[in-house]
């Protein structure tokens, strides 16, 4: 009914003065540029391993390498994934 309607119009108002809401295209930004990041990030990631795997036989070795690359990639995801909370 009306007041109801008009009590979650009040909510999301105070909501939105506390920041507490986000806008739609501001999350929709975000999300866009984190994955064109995640994209270009596994991209190049076989350019920027491929040597230091070529460079070994070891399969424990090729295998920690690729792990600290994707995790590295993840934390860059993670962070620009932050800013949506900030971008508020």
């Amino acid at each position: 009914d009306k007041a109801e309607a008009d009590a979650r119009k009040a909510l999301r108002d105070e909501q939105a003065e506390l920041g507490e809401l986000l806008r739609r295209a501001d999350v929709v930004t975000v999300v866009a540029e984190t994955v064109a990041l995640l994209r270009s990030a596994l991209e190049n990631l076989p350019s920027q391993v491929a040597a230091e795997l070529a460079a070994t036989d070891d399969e424990g070795r090729v295998r920690v390498t690729l792990t600290e690359a994707i995790e590295s990639r993840l934390g860059d995801l993670a962070r620009r994934a932050g800013a949506i909370g900030r971008a508020a």
